[in-house]
């Protein structure tokens, strides 16, 4: 992703090295043994890495759409960057419970 952020497309950088976070997507180790892989993974800015840490939004698994952000529409995605569907689909219960407590 050349270090931007996959869902706003932002290069940012200090004097001498860009910051990016990558985050797994079913969060790794204990309790929910996400796996350690590429296809469980996100390269995010700060700001979108905290938000999607703390669940403020959501990607679609069928569609890679973006929910609960305003101004994203849809997850930037190299072609040889596969996202299992599983762990969106895991990430989106874990937004349903801690949002609005359904399991």
């Amino acid at each position: 992703y050349d270090y931007k952020c996959q869902v706003c497309n932002i290069l940012l950088t200090t004097s001498s090295i860009p910051i990016i976070k990558t985050t797994h997507i079913q969060p790794f180790g204990k309790p929910h043994n996400g796996p350690d892989i590429l296809d469980n993974l996100l390269c995010l800015c700060p700001n979108h890495y905290y938000q999607f840490q703390n669940y403020g939004f959501y990607i679609n698994p069928d569609n890679l759409k973006i929910f609960h952000l305003k101004n994203y529409k849809k997850l930037n995605l190299h072609p040889k960057h596969n996202i299992n569907k599983k762990y969106l689909d895991y990430y989106y219960q874990l937004f349903l419970k801690n949002n609005y407590g359904k399991n």
